[in-house]
């Protein structure tokens, strides 16, 4: 059985993870008067310190004892698995720095004209002040990175290696190979980061149960921490939807819920299997799919855990999408492998 989140009577791991995050001001004084209960749970634990980062505990005590020095650096390269606080510890960086910041997606601001608008604006003061009457500093977020095309990167080169003193930019990625050696190499503080370990998601998650008051069952909450595979923001994602559940059975479909909502490739085998087979929906689905072989594997396993539900009739349909998702023809190239395999799908060549 699972200790209570009682402090400070917990054993380890919990403990560590309570006393890092500061359990008695987390639970009363933040949590409980200033945020709403509507409020989703990644945004409501997100941390707005160094202290409350979970995880890649040297990564942020070194990040955090760089940014008390007179010359921090101003240009952050945040790199590691999905839903990990790459973005968080950026804004914590700008909360240092007095900065306002200023997000953007690269998935969806990806060319050099772009990149040129963001490097240009740069030399803009923000136009609020801080408490003492100063302009406040400015901090440019790139989210998903690894999307810039080679030219988007051009601007940014100078910008990074001589900015103006008021400016920040911190890059985040889950591909740091894709980032060119020139940004990566001398230009940008490196702040690698790791998945969460097991125990760090299982005592984040019976915090939160406990300051919510939510009693969850021991089968959902191995499930959940399973699930979350290294991920808070999804673990937070999954324990919001799910926490009053029974059974990892009943989570199961909750949690293809959760992955579905920000994922192409679920989203287009949901489609596939409720029988859509416009290919002007299928290429938009597709496009949006950045790692070709991440994203074969994930077909796989979703289909596999249809398959393994379905009534006989749909069934053998969900058999012949398996099989052409499987197909090895075209290893060598993962994205032709793909759009190989849905096409084979949605134009005959496997019959229905």
């Amino acid at each position: 059985m699972r200790e209570s989140y009682i402090y400070p009577s917990l054993e380890e791991p919990y403990k560590e993870v309570a006393e890092a995050i500061e359990l008695d001001d987390f639970q009363e004084k933040r949590w409980k008067k200033k945020m709403p209960d509507q409020l989703q749970l990644i945004n409501k634990y997100r941390p707005i310190s160094f202290s409350e980062m979970l995880g890649n505990k040297v990564a942020v005590q070194q990040l955090a004892a760089v940014m008390k020095t007179p010359t921090h650096p101003h240009a952050f390269l945040f790199s590691g698995p999905t839903g990990i606080g790459k973005t968080t510890l950026a804004r914590i960086v700008a909360k240092e720095v007095n900065a306002i910041v200023e997000e953007v997606c690269a998935a969806l601001n990806s060319g050099i004209d772009d990149t040129r608008t963001i490097a240009a604006s740069a030399g803009f003061r923000g136009i609020m002040l801080d408490d003492k009457g100063k302009s406040m500093n400015k901090m440019i977020i790139i989210d998903e990175a690894h999307n810039l095309s080679e030219k988007a990167w051009e601007p940014f080169l100078k910008l990074i290696e001589d900015p103006p003193t008021h400016f920040y930019i911190a890059i985040c990625t889950t591909e740091p190979n894709d980032v060119p050696d020139a940004i990566k190499k001398g230009r940008c503080y490196p702040v690698p980061l790791k998945g969460i370990s097991t125990p760090e998601i299982e005592g984040l998650i019976q915090l939160v149960c406990d300051t919510e008051g939510w009693k969850v069952t021991d089968d959902v909450f191995s499930a959940i921490c399973q699930a979350a595979n290294g991920s808070a923001r999804f673990a937070l994602s999954i324990l919001q939807a799910g926490h009053s559940l029974a059974t990892r059975d009943e989570l199961a479909q909750i949690i293809e819920e959760v992955e579905s909502k920000d994922d192409p490739i679920i989203q287009l085998c949901q489609y596939l299997v409720k029988g859509g087979r416009a290919w002007v929906q299928v290429s938009k689905y597709l496009e949006r799919v950045d790692k070709p072989e991440a994203a074969l594997a994930k077909a796989c396993n979703w289909l596999t855990a249809a398959f393994s539900r379905s009534q006989e009739a749909q069934a053998k349909d969900i058999y012949r999408m398996l099989r052409a998702f499987t197909d090895t023809q075209f290893i060598w190239n993962k994205r032709v492998q793909l759009y190989s395999s849905v096409g084979k799908i949605i134009f005959g060549e496997i019959p229905f």
